[in-house]
């Protein structure tokens, strides 16, 4: 007889979660609660001896993509396997949901434990990236003309077949959110909301948009590592950030998934932050 029961949470449940020992400081799961119990996302609890000791959870990106997360145990009833039971769990409810593709987790490479549940619930590792955050670029610009911008959709879907529909390569979706590409992330909306720009010679392209996590990004595309050679690609991304902060009247900090910090130029001005281990699994 299982010692334990599993339900999904709501909006009112954040009396019961802040009674868990999870020993993280200013959890931001406490923040945004209500948002993480509703509309793309759904989270759900563990519980036993009357008491919820853990907690996991996903949301739906581009109607078919699912990304587990929120996962939280009680210091208290660690070491029994409560976290793995849950998040299983949660990836099976989220396999029934109808016209899911994909469905994985991404977690910090340092954050053992979660790695050790993912990697249990039958999910293969796919990618690791690095976040690499700056204020400006401005010192790495030596004076060479921006990019021009790309306002054909063709144009557009091409660079984004050859880059990454083509070998199914890791898309970062979002921040924090990276998923392997398919036609379902690139919808009209996007490409008319992303910014795309292109080089002279039309060799390399970027694209940029907006995101808003702890606070406001410009989100940085470059799906190659030679940064220290591309003659004004950091004037571009200067000239966009100028750009979105004017239209926006906020100040924006530049993101970028990078593979290895270390083909970055020289004194970059970036904080190179966590590095991010992606697993998943197609359902087709």
């Amino acid at each position: 007889m299982n010692d334990y029961s599993i339900r999904m949470l709501n909006g009112d449940d954040i009396r019961l979660y802040e009674k868990m020992d999870t020993g993280i400081e200013n959890d931001y799961i406490v923040r945004i609660f209500d948002r993480l119990t509703e509309g793309r996302s759904e989270m759900y609890g563990l519980f036993t001896e009357d008491r919820l000791v853990s907690t996991a959870g996903y949301t739906l990106f581009a109607g078919c993509y699912a990304m587990l997360g929120r996962l939280r145990s009680d210091r208290n009833y660690r070491g029994r396997s409560f976290a793995t039971t849950l998040m299983n769990y949660v990836k099976e409810q989220a396999l029934s949901r109808p016209h899911i593709q994909w469905v994985g987790g991404n977690t910090e490479e340092q954050n053992a434990p979660a790695r050790h549940v993912l990697s249990n619930i039958g999910l293969e590792k796919q990618a690791v990236l690095q976040i690499a955050a700056a204020d400006q670029v401005n010192d790495l610009a030596s004076g060479e003309a921006p990019w021009r911008q790309i306002t054909d959709d063709k144009k557009k879907r091409l660079w984004l077949r050859e880059t990454f529909l083509e070998s199914g390569r890791i898309f970062p979706y979002e921040c924090y959110y990276p998923f392997p590409a398919d036609e379902a992330l690139f919808g009209h909306e996007n490409l008319n909301t992303w910014r795309f720009y292109e080089n002279s010679s039309g060799t390399r392209y970027m694209l940029t948009k907006i995101d808003t996590k702890d606070r406001t990004y410009l989100h940085v595309i470059y799906p190659w590592q030679d940064y220290r050679n591309q003659n004004g690609l950091w004037e571009t991304i200067a000239a966009e950030q100028a750009r979105s902060e004017h239209e926006l009247q906020e100040q924006l900090q530049i993101w970028l998934d990078v593979q290895d910090g270390g083909a970055l130029p020289e004194n970059h001005p970036f904080e190179l932050r966590s590095r991010w281990t992606l697993y998943g699994k197609q359902t087709n």
